[in-house]
């Protein structure tokens, strides 16, 4: 009875490290999707102030 408990442990403990690493795979890609949105931000403001500026020049062109 002893044996099989302890091959019960094992198992659960060797199931509980592939979580773990899965979890840690996800936790990585959700920090660098996190930061990848936070570029694409940046970037969007940077071309919505150029869109204006030139706006603001075909106005004066005109």
């Amino acid at each position: 009875m002893e044996t099989d408990i302890q091959k019960l442990w094992v198992a659960l403990d060797e199931r509980t490290k592939k979580v773990d690493d899965r979890v840690k795979r996800v936790e990585d890609n959700v920090d660098g999707a996190d930061i990848h949105e936070a570029q694409m931000a940046s970037r969007i403001d940077e071309l919505e102030k150029e869109r204006e500026a030139l706006r603001d020049d075909v106005s004066y062109l005109q």
